[in-house]
């Protein structure tokens, strides 16, 4: 899954990314062919994992997608409801660099053809290592065991 080709997109000027907040917003659906298994955000150096099966978690760490994924497997991060088959979210990420701060909001928006906007749900905030790198190599990238689509991106942040 890492090793493959993802969508990428690349977070430099105007974006001040490096030094302040801003917030990232996916909605994807997950396919009523496909469990949900495993999502990787990976956002300016933040490492987002949504893990799926019996015990879902949510994990942010910063640095390397791999440890994290690995992490996440081996149960690392904290409990929430987990994501449905033929489910519609939106994906929130409140996060700064300079700070380490790191807040993940999940909303349902429906299940198979009900399509109902629930509230935001808080799964975690953490204050982490800010995360290194350079920052002009800096990206969102969306990664996925199992097929999902997703259908909308937003980011909200400063302009130089």
């Amino acid at each position: 899954m890492l090793a493959a080709a993802a969508p990428t997109l690349l977070l430099r000027e105007p974006l001040k990314i490096q030094s302040e907040a801003f917030e990232i917003q996916l909605e994807f659906e997950q396919p009523a062919d496909s469990p949900p298994d495993l999502l990787l955000v990976s956002a300016a150096g933040f490492q987002v994992v949504l893990v799926g099966g019996r015990r879902p978690r949510c994990l942010v760490e910063t640095g390397d997608a791999t440890q994290a994924v690995g992490h996440a497997r081996q149960g690392s991060g904290d409990a929430y409801d987990g994501l449905d088959r033929d489910g519609r979210y939106g994906l929130r990420l409140s996060l700064n660099r300079s700070q380490g701060r790191a807040v993940i909001d999940l909303q349902s928006r429906g299940v198979g053809r009900a399509r109902v906007e629930g509230d935001w749900r808080r799964l975690l905030e953490r204050l982490q290592v800010a995360p290194r790198g350079d920052e002009k190599s800096l990206s969102l990238t969306v990664r996925s065991f199992e097929p999902v689509r997703v259908l909308r991106v937003q980011i909200d942040a400063v302009r130089r």
